[in-house]
């Protein structure tokens, strides 16, 4: 078990010490579908208070073929018979044959297209949740294609609230949360912009302590020292890495 958190730990220690940016936006914006990060090479932006993101990535997310029609500027998503039809700069859509109002348009920015992630998700058949606390937007599955009032279940991903014997730092420290970081169904990663008073990082130590967690072991690199804390069948290991300041919690 010990070499099995370790391990999950370095791997950690190493994205970050080899790929992660020495300062991240505190404004970004996270998507997850049915507990996946999705990855997209442009940032989703915000409108009126709505998220867009780049609309290839979307759409062969979620299944469907993309098709660009640039002289009317129309966005076509198609998946078996289901069907979406946008078009940039339009509050009204078809979805399956049926118009749809929106309450943001799609709309082109630095040469890219963005759609409104609520109403693909939905549109889809997903359910979407939005997160303001992590600024993370969730889909998760839901009934067919056009009858997303009918989805019945949210997303599962890990959140503190799935270890409620874990104290949530960023509420504890008031740190800026800069990733959350799934690793499979028996851990997640919370990093944290070290932005905050390090008297936090004892206070938190005494506050896992109180909760019942007792040291367990810990391992440094050039760069991170990570201390694990263990209760039952769950591990804290808690660490500064470069810029950062990681909670992560594993399940065994």
């Amino acid at each position: 078990m010990k070499k099995s958190i370790i391990t999950l730990a370095l791997a950690l220690v190493l994205v970050l010490g080899f790929s992660a940016p020495a300062v991240a936006s505190q404004n970004e914006i996270w998507v997850f579908i049915d507990g996946e990060k999705l990855t997209l090479s442009t940032a989703p932006i915000s409108i009126g208070g709505r998220t867009l993101v780049p609309m290839r990535p979307i759409f062969e997310s979620l299944g469907y073929t993309v098709e660009w029609e640039a002289n009317t500027q129309q966005i076509k998503g198609t998946r078996g018979t289901d069907s979406i039809i946008m078009t940039v700069n339009s509050n009204r859509a078809i979805v399956n044959g049926k118009a749809v109002e929106l309450d943001v348009a799609a709309t082109i920015q630095n040469s890219r297209t963005f759609v409104p992630i609520r109403f693909v998700g939905e549109a889809s058949g997903k359910k979407v949740e939005w997160d303001s606390s992590t600024r993370s937007v969730y889909i998760g599955a839901g009934a067919n294609a056009g009858d997303a009032a009918a989805a019945p279940s949210s997303p599962k991903v890990k959140m503190y609230a799935d270890y409620p014997t874990v104290p949530d730092f960023g509420a504890f420290s008031g740190a800026t949360l800069y990733q959350r970081m799934v690793e499979d169904d028996s851990s997640v990663a919370y990093l944290y912009h070290k932005s905050f008073d390090s008297n936090f990082i004892s206070l938190y130590d005494e506050l896992l302590e109180a909760n019942g967690f007792r040291y367990y072991d810990s391992f440094e690199t050039s760069y991170s020292v990570q201390l694990i804390y263990n209760k039952g069948d769950v591990y804290v290991v808690i660490g500064l890495i470069q810029s950062y300041f990681s909670v992560m919690i594993v399940t065994k």
